[in-house]
């Protein structure tokens, strides 16, 4: 999905990469943190983390409307970033799944399978 070739947009682009920040390595309570492994450093990342450190910050408004827009059709009921991220029982595939609906949605390929209740 990432970069398949078609043109993106800069929104899109600040959620793709901050999409790939979370798989990479997603946390809770800061908006990002540093984590050490047998593998070496890593910097882990919240959900609005993912998309203000290191990014120009040109779209990050837009970007931050469309995963909050993204947070809504899944039927989640927080409404901001923040509290979404940082719920109790939130799991790193929940806040990934957020992003790749905002992806679509900015991308105008978003179709709605059904509307959950969470």
């Amino acid at each position: 999905m990432p970069f398949d070739g078609a043109e993106i947009s800069e929104v899109t682009e600040l959620l793709v990469i901050g999409r790939a920040r979370i798989e990479a390595g997603w946390c809770q309570k800061k908006d990002r943190c540093n984590k050490w492994s047998m593998r070496g450093y890593h910097v882990h990342y919240c959900l609005i983390g993912s998309i203000l450190y290191d990014l120009p910050r040109i779209g990050l408004a837009r970007a931050e409307e469309l995963l909050k827009d993204a947070i809504e059709r899944l039927g989640y009921s927080h409404k901001c970033l923040v509290t979404f991220n940082d719920a109790w029982g939130r799991t790193q595939d929940q806040v990934i799944e957020v992003c790749d609906v905002a992806i679509a949605i900015s991308r105008g390929e978003y179709r709605p399978l059904e509307r959950r209740n969470l």
